[in-house]
């Protein structure tokens, strides 16, 4: 492979991170905005249903999933540039991202192990890395 191939593919990856990462971000901020909805609707909610118990603690777990959610995507974003810049702890992270990944059957098995065979055997990818 040459290594202006080598590049391309590891970009194609890097590019992968990145919508993973806006994915991840956007769904934190969506958890985020319904967490206040719920809380805004509470005494609506007690209201007409009566007392929920669980209404304040699943109000505080949306928003503590999109906080998650948000920093993850940030974390993410982050790993992405750095494999994009050929930097070598970002390949390992992927690597390691790839191989939790490879639970999601099936096409996310598929494709991190597309992931785990370009950034962790492929001689001239590795060397791009240093």
């Amino acid at each position: 492979m040459k290594k202006k191939t080598a590049k391309i593919i590891t970009r194609i990856i890097s590019v992968c991170g990145f919508l993973t990462a806006l994915l991840a971000f956007a769904t934190g901020i969506f958890l985020t905005i319904n967490s206040t909805l719920f809380f805004s609707l509470f005494p609506l909610f007690q209201t007409m249903i009566g007392r929920m118990p669980f209404s304040w603690f699943a109000g505080s777990a949306l928003l503590v999933l999109g906080i998650i959610f948000i920093l993850l995507g940030l974390l993410r974003f982050w790993i992405a540039y750095s494999l994009w810049e050929f930097k070598e702890w970002a390949r390992i992270v992927e690597i390691i991202i790839a191989a939790i990944g490879m639970l999601q059957f099936p096409l996310g098995t598929v494709i991190n192990a597309i992931k785990i065979y370009f950034l962790g055997f492929d001689k001239d990818i590795r060397r791009l890395f240093g």
